[in-house]
């Protein structure tokens, strides 16, 4: 799965509310962060994945500057969860084939996750013939400013990375999660 840098694309806000207008919408949170509030079974959950859509019908549902709230179902019982924006690190729409991610919010557990599958696709470890360990996951640089001039010039861009010409050397300043 590629991921698009969500900061490209606006607020989390402004991005759950174009996805959730197209349907359902998974919010990926560290339920540990402040003003998260989830059944006290998942209070500690480094990465925590909720569903929110209109067709849930819930009369509670919320969404403001602040982040998202509503009665969700879990495991047959009721609970009010509150989403504060900070805690969500990436959103998933269900409709279409786009996940949007903040890596600047990815809880640290998750980054040295991601630092240590991407060494294990290194070059050095493919030469090594540590299949074992690969993955399909990949850190790349991106730079948000290039992505946007792209988008304003009309130059390809895709998941937040401008299509530069083979070799072109590429601009650090904020990572991508590609699987």
């Amino acid at each position: 799965m590629r991921f698009l840098i969500g900061s490209l694309f606006g607020t989390k806000r402004e991005v759950f509310e174009q996805l959730i207008e197209a349907g359902m919408v998974m919010l990926h949170l560290d339920a540990r962060r402040a003003g998260v509030q989830v059944p006290a079974q998942h209070c500690g959950d480094v990465h925590l994945c909720l569903n929110f859509s209109h067709r849930f019908g819930l009369d509670d549902f919320v969404c403001d500057p602040d982040g998202v709230s509503a009665s969700l179902s879990f495991a047959g019982q009721r609970f009010h969860c509150v989403v504060p924006w900070s805690a969500v690190f990436i959103m998933t729409s269900q409709v279409e084939p786009k996940s949007y991610l903040w890596p600047e919010d990815l809880p640290p557990e998750l980054l040295r996750m991601l630092a240590e599958v991407s060494d294990a696709d290194s070059p050095e470890a493919a030469s090594k013939g540590d299949s074992a360990s690969r993955s399909s996951l990949r850190l790349v640089a991106t730079d948000p400013s290039a992505a946007r001039e792209a988008t304003a010039t009309g130059r390809e861009i895709h998941d937040g990375v401008v299509n530069e010409a083979e070799g072109a050397p590429r601009r650090a300043g904020h990572l991508r999660l590609v699987k």
